[in-house]
């Protein structure tokens, strides 16, 4: 059956190899020279999200920017059509390395959690730092956002395959194609239990593709989602908006078992309920002990973590250290799910909650293999 673990041997030796490998990609950088008169320097842009022009930005996205090198006095500034100014916070972070450089993360929400953008509404950005021009970058918002006219017809029931192939990494810089492989090859089923007011219950489970239709893996148990303050019990359920967590999930790197640990999910209906746009997955990954003789401490494994270009983290459960992973854009379509009872024989139409006990005697029993 499965069993949680922590990466250990050349498997710890495997993963930080990786990790050096696409820590050293190019971030993509923007071709962007401009010049203006009066010796103003080039422009040290190398990636906005959105990019100017973008037509289908989610309305609860953050802005994102990312600097060749290290810039002062940032500010940004979000204005509506008709010239109504977002307020926001704006959150900026210098990246260590060789060449350091920043990166920077406007948040319309700012301190208020039911303030977000409009839906298909135009905006405009402003970016200016010191001895440059401004740069302005004019987007549009989607259609996400509007409510689900009846949730407990809609939602309730249903079963959403969470696709990461699409999801954006914003942390940690470079891990977008080791995590996003890896995370889409998890085959996880996000099931919506109930919704009682704004409190929604989900569990997530796994599946595997068989004779396509998803089929549920019940030798593996299902992940039950807890309330913020860590009590057992339901998310956060604003119409159309979901946010559940937080809560360990068990993950696979490069065939290498770990977990996400504290994961939280957030993500937006759609008004027909088919999909969950806008998601967001937000939590820890532990680093295996890096092998060393002799064995290296944690300062010494940190020190091996933030010469690749890696911050080096507190895990949520005192552990140490761990590395912050960060997801947005991530889209669940809902989707049949069925399954078998590996004992009876017994047929669902749905995912199932499966406990870790059920789960150990499956598999003593014979009914589930490794």
């Amino acid at each position: 059956m499965y069993m949680e673990y922590r990466l250990a041997g050349a498997g710890r030796l495997a993963l930080v190899a990786m990790l050096t490998t696409v820590v050293g990609c190019d971030r993509g950088a923007v071709d962007d020279d401009s010049t203006g008169g009066d010796g103003i320097v080039p422009v040290e842009l190398e990636s906005v999200e959105p990019g100017d022009g973008t037509d289908d930005f989610y309305y609860r996205g953050n802005l994102r920017v990312t600097f060749e090198g290290l810039v002062e006095g940032l500010e940004i500034t979000l204005e509506q059509a008709g010239g109504d100014v977002v307020t926001g916070t704006l959150d900026t972070e210098e990246q260590p390395g060789d060449e350091p450089f920043l990166k920077a993360v406007f948040d319309p929400f700012g301190d208020d959690p039911e303030q977000h953008l409009a839906p298909q509404t135009d905006y405009t950005a402003t970016l200016s730092w010191a001895n440059h021009l401004p740069v302005e970058v004019a987007f549009r918002t989607s259609g996400a956002g509007a409510q689900v006219a009846d949730p407990q017809v809609e939602l309730v029931g249903g079963d959403y395959f969470i696709d990461m192939t699409a999801a954006t990494f914003s942390d940690p810089e470079g891990m977008d194609v080791l995590l996003t492989e890896n995370l889409a090859a998890l085959n996880a089923v996000l099931h919506v239990e109930s919704i009682s007011g704004n409190e929604l219950q989900a569990v997530v489970g796994f599946v595997h593709d068989e004779q396509g239709g998803w089929v549920q893996d019940l030798c593996q148990p299902t992940h039950a989602f807890t309330s913020e303050q860590g009590d057992p019990g339901p998310g956060l359920f604003t119409n159309p908006y979901l946010h559940i967590g937080p809560q360990d999930l068990p993950i696979s790197l490069d065939g290498y078992r770990s977990q996400v640990l504290g994961l939280e999910i957030g993500g937006s209906f759609t008004a027909d309920g088919a999909e969950i746009v806008g998601g967001t997955w937000d939590g820890f990954m532990p680093m295996p002990d890096i092998e060393a003789d002799p064995p290296a401490d944690e300062d010494e494994q940190c020190d091996i973590l933030e010469a690749l270009g890696l911050e080096c983290v507190d895990c949520p459960d005192g552990s140490f250290p761990c590395l912050e992973v960060s997801a947005h854009d991530f889209e669940a379509a809902r989707v049949p799910v069925s399954g078998v009872n590996p004992e009876t024989g017994e047929l669902y139409e749905t995912l199932v909650e499966v406990t870790e006990q059920m789960a150990d005697d499956w598999d003593a029993g014979g009914y589930c293999t490794d």
